[in-house]
């Protein structure tokens, strides 16, 4: 008996050990049976139009939901999150299917953009899959980037000496310096500014700008774009100024950038330049004598698309923003910036720093500057804030830029002479059109006349 129970034994243990390493290579071997395998995830920029994200995958199960989720990557705020499913997408066990972000339908992010992003999936079993995130750089690779850098100022350029880059840098610094000590905004993060070779150029990389515009300041990448000639280095000193400030101001005010008041923003860019050139200092005491200022609540969004009127609006920008540092000084200024990050409206913010909204502020810095009074302005409340519209909110990206005009523009015509003359040419057109029409309307009736007398006779 015992051979038997030994020989039944080792059957027994031999079935056990024989399912034991079974089980064993089951747990070691992959379960495939309600995975998502993904076979390739890439993005393809191509500058200055779109981006392509395409992605392949597959699964045991249908693949019944997937979204690209990007967003970008800003140094001073969390950016929105995005989330899209292509257009092309259908449920299967295995997909191909790609989503493109057009900048022809959404305006263009800045060079050296960077975007962040993954895909999302889910099959019918349950099984869910995020692929790893990635990071893209919006790039202009139409052009050969040279660097150079100081502190937290790295300054790209393809045209030009290094001398060229080396200037347009130390133009940066002082501006960075100017603002520190005069209102007290400095840097926290690293700027990147790419100078392009003209503002053709600049324009062509990013798309549907002015014809006028010469450089943009993204205040929430930390990026700065013109376009400067070696030749136009001394323009190009004082646009690289005023372009830096926009980005420390809008770093500054970042929660609020959108809101804050185009006289503010741009004053300040003009005082981080060093102040009016002689021109704009002529222009600007001309409007004075002549009443032809704007008021300072016109100057609060948008300047005019005027390109002689523009220059206007940028001096008397300036004389603002250093009317209230000179008389109320730098402590005030930088108050104005913290109200306006917490999201006040313009009104509201200078009534708890200076004690008068929009409209005190034009009625005195008009008796500083010895200007008229605004005939309207002597029957407003200053005590009373203006009402504001709410905006609806909008999911898109951020991508707001301030711009700056072009170094040259032809200069404005002479009161009296060209307007007079393109005057005299429209009253001849008008004129000559209306002695055409008469024509028409007589000779009709005549025809209309001659046609019945023919029809009775």
């Amino acid at each position: 008996m015992r051979p038997r129970i030994r020989t039944h034994l080792r059957r027994t243990l031999g079935c056990a050990l024989a399912l034991g390493c079974l089980v064993l290579t089951s747990a070691a071997l992959p379960f495939h049976a309600d995975s998502i395998t993904i076979e390739q995830a890439s993005v393809v920029v191509r500058f200055p139009d779109e981006i392509e994200f395409s992605l392949s995958a597959s699964s045991h199960a249908t693949i019944e939901w997937l979204e690209l989720e990007y967003s970008l990557l800003l140094p001073v705020q969390e950016a929105l999150v995005q989330r899209v499913t292509p257009d092309d997408f259908v449920p299967f066990s295995s997909v191909e299917t790609s989503w493109v972000w057009d900048m022809r339908e959404t305006g263009s992010l800045p060079t050296g953009a960077r975007i962040s992003w993954h895909w999302n999936l889910a099959d019918s079993k349950g099984a869910k899959l995020s692929t790893s995130p990635e990071v893209v750089e919006w790039i202009d690779d139409v052009h050969a980037w040279r660097e150079t850098t100081s502190d937290n100022l790295t300054l790209f350029w393809y045209e030009g000496e290094p001398s060229f880059a080396e200037d347009l840098l130390h133009s940066a610094i002082e501006a960075q310096q100017r603002l520190k000590t005069e209102t007290g905004v400095e840097s926290a993060s690293p700027i990147r500014i790419y100078i392009y070779a003209d503002s053709q150029e600049l324009q062509d990389a990013v798309l549907f700008e002015a014809g006028w515009t010469g450089g943009l300041a993204y205040g929430d990448h930390r990026i700065v774009l013109i376009g400067i000639a070696p030749s136009d280095l001394a323009w190009g000193r004082k646009t690289i100024a005023h372009e830096m400030a926009h980005v420390l101001v809008g770093e500054r005010v970042h929660a609020s950038y959108s809101s804050l008041p185009n006289w503010l923003s741009e004053g300040l860019a003009v005082f981080a330049e060093g102040g009016l050139d002689d021109g704009s200092q002529a222009g600007l005491q001309r409007a004075i004598e002549d009443d032809s200022l704007f008021s300072v609540r016109s100057l609060n969004g948008g300047f005019t698309e005027d390109g002689q009127r523009v220059y206007l609006a940028y001096a008397q920008s300036y004389s603002l923003v250093a009317h209230l540092i000179e008389r109320y000084g730098q402590k005030s200024m930088l108050d104005l910036l913290e109200r306006l990050q917490k999201g006040y409206r313009a009104d509201r913010a200078l009534e708890q720093v200076y004690g008068f909204n929009t409209e005190g502020l034009e009625i005195e810095w008009r008796q500083a500057v010895g200007a008229a009074p605004h005939p309207e302005l002597q029957k407003v409340d200053l005590a009373t804030p203006t009402a504001y519209p709410t905006f609806v909110p909008y999911g898109a990206p951020p991508m707001a830029a301030t711009a700056t005009l072009q170094p040259m523009l032809p200069p404005p015509p002479t009161p009296g002479t060209t307007d007079g003359a393109v005057t005299a040419v429209y009253a001849v057109l008008c004129a000559l059109l209306l002695c055409l029409a008469t024509l028409v309307v007589v000779g009709s009736v005549f025809a209309l006349v001659m046609i019945r007398r023919r029809r009775r006779a």
